[in-house]
């Protein structure tokens, strides 16, 4: 399982708690969940689950470790929301540059919240799961239109659960939860 940008660890205590409940040990978490956070602080927070944290940014971690060598059973996040002129310049031209290997053309627009998709379903086995909490400008922006095209090509199976009101106090944006399901290559 990997958490892509795991934070203090909200989704990788989850994962330990149901792994645990299934009667794994603290051992097999730990080589069975990977955590990636970029901050320091947030990362040795979600160290204390027993889940293998790495303090990295997602797109380095991504070009070094998983993009051809590595593939996950299942993906889940909440990957961050930050608009093209916030998004760190040496990220941006890492997870553009991956996004084009894979023909996806990025712009001024996208979010990085989109990279942070793609990669990650590019990351999936081929019977693999995704369950991510997504902006809902995923049905209306025009630079999420790649992304709705792939999505749809490349899960056998999504499952798009909507809210009726803002489901985070601290966000004045609507979000939907995006499970996508492969069942083959």
């Amino acid at each position: 399982v990997l958490e892509p940008s795991c934070g203090d660890g909200s989704f990788i205590k989850v994962l330990a708690d149901c792994y645990k409940k299934l009667g794994a040990t603290d051992e097999q978490i730990k080589s069975s969940v990977l955590g990636i956070e970029q901050d320091e602080v947030e990362a040795e927070k979600a160290s204390r689950y027993g889940a293998t944290i790495t303090c990295s940014d997602f797109f380095n971690y991504y070009q070094d470790n998983i993009d051809g060598r590595t593939k996950f059973d299942v993906i889940v996040g909440n990957p961050p929301y930050i608009r093209y002129g916030d998004f760190k310049e040496e990220y941006r031209k890492i997870a553009f540059d991956l996004m084009k290997k894979y023909g996806f053309n990025p712009n001024r627009l996208t979010n990085i919240w989109i990279p942070f998709l793609v990669l990650s379903c590019k990351a999936l086995r081929p019977t693999g799961r995704i369950g991510v909490v997504i902006p809902a400008d995923l049905f209306y922006v025009d630079y999420a239109t790649e992304t709705r095209e792939f999505l749809n090509a490349f899960f056998d199976r999504l499952t798009i659960i909507t809210f009726k009101r803002l489901v985070f106090d601290d966000m004045q944006q609507d979000v939907v939860i995006l499970l996508g399901e492969r069942s083959c290559e």
